[in-house]
């Protein structure tokens, strides 16, 4: 048995027989515009590096030179403006951006991409106004330090979580500016918004260990310190030699190295 067609396929469609036929010329609609990229950065190991865009986050291995896996969201709640890898695990940090309401600028998302959820908070530090996002942590197996802001402008805060301790140091007379941290977490450097002395301290102790003078300027000069410390006790200053001028370092300029030079002093 033979079935007719539902429709007639010699009825062609006009304004008298089909209402809904809009016969106006159509718009071209424009392409989707590729991902902006909004950040990168590295995993501890420089293994692999995350990329954050207005439509998501990639994660690329270093040594295969591919792509691993990407999250792209819809293009109004996928704007990422900062993702960070642990290690080489899928637990991300992110940061959105407006007008991303799952991702908001103010609150860092922790992100198990393999169970797909998100990681509890374990603990909320109270600071200064930190309007630069001052934070650093350590990088080592093994050592969880983290250095913040304390209460006071002056003030740097220690916390070593596997020995649950703290430590408060007055770092300086101005407020921070800047601070790093080794990757043991053993030595933290401190800079003041007034930007003539670099300070490296005793994370366990507070204890000032060496102090530098900064001589950069409007020339593009980076001045590089090598921090020479006592190998049985990372903590401790390695003496100097009587030819070996105290306290060099290197200069660059313009990404061109130039002899040592002794600008650096010495705490008193």
């Amino acid at each position: 048995m033979q079935h007719k067609p539902s429709y007639d396929p010699n009825l062609i469609p006009t304004l008298a027989t089909n209402s809904n036929f809009d016969a106006s010329p159509k718009a071209v609609l424009p392409a989707t515009p590729p991902p902006s990229l909004l950040y990168l950065s590295f995993n501890q190991d420089h293994g692999y590096f995350t990329v954050g865009t207005n439509h998501g986050f990639w994660i690329y291995n270093c040594d295969l030179f591919r792509e691993i896996f990407r999250r792209d969201f819809d293009h109004c709640n996928g704007c990422i403006r900062v993702v960070g890898m642990l290690f080489r695990c899928y637990i991300l940090a992110l940061v959105g951006d407006r007008p991303n309401p799952q991702y908001p600028p103010n609150k860092v998302m922790v992100w198990d991409d393999n169970q797909n959820r998100y990681l509890k908070l374990l603990h909320q530090i109270e600071t200064i106004a930190n309007m630069k996002g001052l934070c650093v942590d350590s990088q080592g197996v093994g050592s969880l330090v983290l250095v913040c802001p304390g209460l006071q402008k002056r003030l740097v805060r220690i916390e070593h979580y596997t020995s649950k301790r703290r430590k408060f140091i007055m770092a300086h007379d101005s407020r921070i500016a800047c601070f790093a941290l080794s990757q043991d977490g053993q030595l933290p450097a401190t800079t003041s918004t007034k930007g003539t002395l670099v300070r490296v301290y005793n994370s366990v102790d507070g204890s000032l260990l060496q102090e530098w003078l900064v001589v950069s300027s409007d020339k593009g000069t980076i001045h590089v310190f090598g921090l020479k410390f006592n190998s049985g006790s990372p903590c401790s200053i390695k003496s100097q030699s009587a030819s070996e001028p105290p306290y060099s370092s290197l200069s660059f300029i313009r990404g061109k190295m130039s002899p040592p030079v002794n600008r650096c002093c010495k705490r008193p």
